[in-house]
């Protein structure tokens, strides 16, 4: 966001070393992946919109805000709404990459918060079912999307349930 003091400064660094940030993710201000983008064409930007976080967006108003950023690679949609994973993915199918694909947008789906979805062991496996039916839908149509899961550091053992998510995918 527009927070991002010593940033610019971070940049010149790793690029003097010869390095570069794999992604740079942000949300409603992204000054920040367009930056890294002008030293690093090919760094991976996910962008995210705080207006449509909840279930009910309007595809409409974000496609036509995303397409005035074209700097991002990904548009992740319904950012950590950890829960109705049918519903999301439904959406998926039915309407958000459609509508992405024809308008020649790339989508971050699912986002699920540290800790989420659940495993397996915690709903009888519905979450990863779902994520999986999505994933698979943009697989099999040609879709260029990506898997977005959050992980942060706390004390609940959150971190590397992704590995998780993926053998189950593969």
């Amino acid at each position: 966001g527009p927070r991002r003091k010593g940033y610019g400064d971070l940049l010149k660094r790793v690029n003097d070393a010869g390095r570069m940030l794999g992604v740079v993710k942000c949300r409603d201000d992204f000054g920040a992946a367009y930056e890294a983008k002008q030293l690093w064409p090919h760094v991976l930007t996910v962008g995210a919109f705080t207006d449509f976080d909840g279930l009910n967006i309007n595809l409409d108003k974000l496609v036509a805000r995303a397409k005035r950023n074209p700097w991002i690679d990904y548009w992740e949609v319904y950012n950590e709404n950890n829960g109705d994973w049918a519903y999301q993915a439904n959406t998926y199918i039915d309407k958000i990459l459609p509508r992405f694909k024809a308008e020649g947008l790339r989508l971050a789906m699912f986002s699920c918060a540290s800790g989420t979805p659940p495993l397996p062991s915690e709903d009888n496996g519905a979450a990863y079912a779902e994520i999986a039916r999505a994933c698979r839908y943009a697989i099999n149509g040609g879709f260029d999307t990506v898997l977005c899961l959050h992980e942060y550091v706390s004390d609940g053992g959150t971190i590397g349930r992704y590995k998780i998510l993926r053998d189950y995918l593969l």
